[in-house]
Formats: structure tokens, sequence, C-alpha cells
């Protein structure tokens, strides 16, 4: 508007508001000896930093590397399309469009607080977060996860983008077959459920608390793959890659447990039994079927017993999956 403007008195009142908002909003002015320098007010996490900065600057921020630097562009987007290119290319005189776009910035201002909360360390922020978000935003035990996980991975940008990508994967499916999941998953090392409120708290101390960058990633990488391996066995479908080492009857076994008999109670032990290779899978599966049938529609008998067998195993068979005896399941 600055450049649009044809007089020096409206030259000057979009300078005037630009450097307000400038460094109201944007930098804070210090003085370094004999000279005054500017920081930017927000600072965002290291791999996001360096991109958002030089947005606000207005400079080359270069192609999005990671999902959060598309979210920030997508951002950015729709403020310049959505609101200010609107306003500096409606058919009116450039002073009245500087003055909607300081009305607008003074609504901004007087309708929105920032709050600054500040914690004695990275763990504690993360606490705090998830405090506040117990009493906000409804999040679930995957997005809270996926905050603690990548806070942890903060010093080390490859790995934390990599995981972030693992997280995009896991949480672009169903909230609640996600939730389901990891309960499964969790039970299915732990031998028990976890409880329901304690979830993500269980989870994390299982699997993620005081493991090292790289571990933490690497259980990401086999979460998600589990995760996966878990959707085809809902779906009722044979979860192992082709070529297949098992027959059409053996496979079809994954349907009539679960799709047939919906007999879901099995899930964590087959997520067990996933780490014993396809062979033993298929032979440990071929005795569930009909056994469940036997046990619960026959003679009519709750299934939790079957449930509390299951949930003993699980460890068991993770302990060690090449000699676990599948024989078990037979008598």
């Amino acid at each position: 508007l600055e450049a649009r403007a044809r007089n020096n008195k409206t030259k000057q009142d979009a300078h005037n508001s630009s450097e307000n908002i400038r460094n109201d909003c944007l930098y804070k002015k210090y003085r370094d000896g004999s000279s005054w320098l500017y920081s930017p007010r927000l600072t965002l996490s290291k791999p996001d930093s360096e991109f958002f900065e030089k947005f606000i600057e207005g400079g080359n921020h270069g192609a999005p590397e990671r999902k959060s630097h598309i979210r920030l562009k997508g951002a950015f987007k729709i403020i310049k399309e959505e609101v200010i290119e609107k306003i500096v290319n409606e058919k009116t005189k450039v002073l009245d469009k500087i003055n909607v776009l300081n009305d607008f910035y003074v609504r901004i201002s007087e309708y929105s607080m920032v709050m600054h909360l500040v914690a004695d360390s990275h763990a504690e922020a993360i606490r705090l977060f998830l405090v506040l978000n117990d009493r906000g935003v409804s999040l679930s035990e995957g997005d809270l996860l996926r905050a603690q996980t990548l806070g942890l991975l903060e010093s080390r940008a490859d790995l934390q983008n990599a995981a972030e990508n693992e997280w995009d994967e896991i949480l672009s499916e169903d909230g609640n077959v996600l939730r389901e999941f990891l309960m499964d998953y969790f039970t299915s090392f732990e031998g028990r459920r976890p409880k329901k409120l304690r979830l993500q708290e269980e989870f994390f101390g299982m699997f993620f608390k005081n493991k090292k960058p790289k571990e933490i990633l690497d259980k990401l990488k086999e979460i998600n793959n589990a995760y996966r391996f878990y959707q085809e066995l809902l779906e009722g479908n044979w979860p192992f890659p082709e070529p297949y080492k098992t027959g059409m009857w053996e496979r079809e076994q994954v349907s009539r447990l679960i799709r047939t008999l919906n007999h879901k109670l099995a899930l964590p032990l087959l997520l067990s039994a996933s780490t014993m290779g396809e062979t033993k899978f298929s032979e440990l599966l071929s005795s569930l079927p009909r056994a469940v049938f036997r046990y619960v529609n026959v003679c009519r008998l709750h299934p939790n017993k079957l449930s509390q067998f299951y949930e003993t195993q699980c460890p068991e068979i993770r302990k060690n999956p090449k000699k676990y005896q599948v024989s078990k399941f037979r008598k």
C-alpha cells in the first residue's frame, strides 16, 4: 500500500502502520552496544524456526521439507488470499484500505489473548501441555503421544522429521480404531489391558520413557508396521505379504475368526504371534476359530477366560518367538 500511495501523507501512514505491526507483533527491538537489533517475538521448534522466520521476513523460504512446513505455508496462504489480498484489491482509496487493515489489527489485538507459560524443563513443558489439553481441545491418545515423542526428539531434527512422518501415517486412520490398537498393542507386550483413563500415560511409559532418540524412532516404525498388520486383521485379510507360505484355507481363518465370529479379543495374541513368522502364526491361528465357536457359541460360555489365557501367552511369545510351543493352543 505504501508503494501505491500517491501522496506523501498516505505513504507515511502506510509506513507507520506497517512499522507498528512489525514492532508490536513480529519483532522485539533491543540494543546491542550502539546498535539496535531485532529478534522474532515468536520462536518455533528447531525444525520449523528458520522456515517460519523467512516467511515473516518475506524472503525465500525454500521448498517445505516436512509436514509442519506445509501447514505453515498453507496458513500463510489462507491469510494472504482470504484476508490481506481481499482488502488490498478492493476498489477503494489507499487510505481507506490502510484504515481497514488497521481496524483488523486492532480487533485481533483487543479480542485475542496470548498466554506465555514458562516451564523449568522440557519434560515439565510437555506435562503442562497435556494438562492444558485435558481442559481444552479434545486430543486423542495418539495426538498426545505424538506431541510427547516429537518433543523428546527436539534436539535431533532429522529423527524428528522421520518420526513426524510415522505419526502422520498412524494418525491418518480412524481415531477409535487407533485407540483400540494402542490398547491391544500394549496388551500384547504387557500381558494385561491398560487402564482406559491412563492409556496414553501407560503406553508412553512402556515404550518411550527414558529411551534414546534412535530407539524412539525405531519403536515408532515398529508400531506403524504393527498398526498396518492390525488393520489387515480387522478387515479379515491375511496380514503377511506375498508370496504366501500358506494355503488359501489357512489364510481364510483370519476372516472366520475376526469377521464371522467377531472374536477381536484375540487381536493382542495375533499381534504377538506375528513375531513368530507366517508359518507358526498360521499354526496358532488355525486352532482358534473352532475352539472359539465351541466355547462361546456352542457351550455359551463367556469369552473372558479365553481372553485371560491369550494375555498370559502374549509376553511368552514375545520372549522367544522361535521356540514358543504353538501346541499349547491345541490342548
